[in-house]
């Protein structure tokens, strides 16, 4: 990728709060870089564990099978080494206190290519309240992003000005516009691993994952007025591969296959997350407070169910606030449908409890489409003869091992 970047002699820039959010969010991804590596070692072991076991319940020396017991030996150690070749490799992962070569790499790419910084509070202040009104029109970038503004960091202070998150994508977006203004660009090649509605044109429809057809024509007309004649925007796997084709630059499988993965993560789990990011981790926390045994998570839903103490029993479902608010009420009810099919395989449930989960009570837009996203998905999928109810949640202490559940009305 780099190399990329590089063949494009000089011609790169970025916005000025590309960097600031690169900064801001550098060391805590590092962190979860190394979260994820902790839990791909926790999964071979529950593997292999689980494998073990299995060949164990076989009992195959006890019934005289000696030629199974030494290829089961066999398999048993080299999966082990496997076990430390990953163990090895995702120990060399960068720490975010050790010197790193790729940022210098990055530095010296980008050396004298970075947008100017505002000129005050007062202009990016100006830049918010454009915001404010572009968020009600629904107009792009960054309305998708509203629920930032109650996540637990709202904000990013650098450089003695304070940036509300809600409004990053609109920041950089009205920095390229100063930019080609200030530089007269004509051509114009945006690459971004967004891949929301506010950004592109997507292919109608409710369903996940819906290709993308064309930057937003409102961004294009508005860049055009700005004065560029070209413009076009890229996600970072079609950028690798038009780098390939036209700048004479070779991109290995793996490079196009981990930038088609990040595009996929952002995809399938960012996409619906508010402003501090829900993890899957934090689902089965929030799940393991109101179910006895859990049957699934992903990072868009957990579910599980438990029996109360005159014997009702009831299936318990975790939804994060972004999957609620940002599904719609048709892909909604499909991931309710699974996971009480799911549940039902393993309890005969008369209750069924939905919870959203956010990270405040405070009252919000976001909050008020959940619930009526939720609200509609929940009518659709309540199996007949069970009652249930839908819950706006929240972690009520720092260990997460407590929940409180609250309500609006619409």
């Amino acid at each position: 990728m780099l190399g990329a970047l590089r063949a494009l002699k000089g011609r790169v820039w970025i916005p000025r709060h590309v960097g600031v959010e690169f900064q801001a969010r550098r060391l805590s991804v590092i962190k979860k870089a190394h979260h994820d590596a902790a839990l791909v070692l926790r999964d071979i072991d529950k593997a292999l564990g689980a494998y073990q076991g299995a060949v164990d319940k076989a009992e195959l020396e006890e019934r005289g099978v000696s030629t199974g017991v030494s290829s089961i030996k066999m398999i048993t150690e080299e999966a082990a080494k496997l076990r430390a070749i990953v163990e090895k490799t995702l120990a060399g992962q960068l720490s975010p206190t050790e010197h790193d070569e790729i940022r210098d790499q990055i530095d010296r790419i980008f050396e004298g290519k970075v947008g100017v910084a505002p000129a005050s509070q007062a202009e990016v202040e100006q830049w918010n309240l454009i915001g404010k009104e572009r968020f009600k029109q629904k107009r792009g970038p960054g309305f998708a992003d509203a629920e930032k503004a109650e996540g637990e960091d709202p904000q990013i202070y650098a450089q003695g000005i304070t940036y509300e998150r809600q409004y990053g994508d609109l920041y950089i977006w009205l920095q390229i516009l100063d930019e080609v203004r200030a530089r007269k660009l004509e051509n114009v090649v945006f690459i971004t691993r967004d891949i929301k509605e506010d950004w592109w044109r997507l292919v109608p429809g409710s369903e996940k994952n819906r290709a993308i057809v064309s930057p937003l024509e409102s961004l294009t007309e508005e860049i055009y007025e700005a004065g560029a004649k070209r413009f076009w925007m890229y996600q970072l796997t079609a950028f690798l591969q038009e780098a390939e084709k036209h700048l004479a630059v070779k991109m290995s499988d793996l490079t196009i296959k981990d930038a088609g993965r990040a595009e996929n993560i952002v995809r399938d789990a960012a996409i619906f997350r508010p402003g501090r990011i829900f993890q899957e981790t934090d689902l089965q926390q929030a799940l393991g407070c109101v179910a006895t045994s859990v049957v699934y998570t992903t990072p868009r839903i957990a579910a599980g169910y438990r029996q109360s103490k005159n014997g009702i029993m009831s299936a318990e479902i975790i939804v994060p606030l972004r999957v609620a608010a940002r599904s719609g009420a048709h892909l909604l009810a499909e991931d309710l449908k699974a996971a009480v099919e799911l549940v039902e395989l393993h309890a005969e449930i008369s209750r069924l409890n939905v919870y959203v989960l956010a990270l405040s009570k405070q009252r919000s837009a976001g909050k008020d489409r959940a619930l009526s996203n939720a609200q509609r998905a929940f009518k659709a999928v309540l199996p007949d003869g069970v009652r249930g109810r839908i819950r706006f949640a929240i972690f009520s202490n720092s260990e997460q091992t407590e929940l409180e559940t609250f309500n609006y009305d619409l």
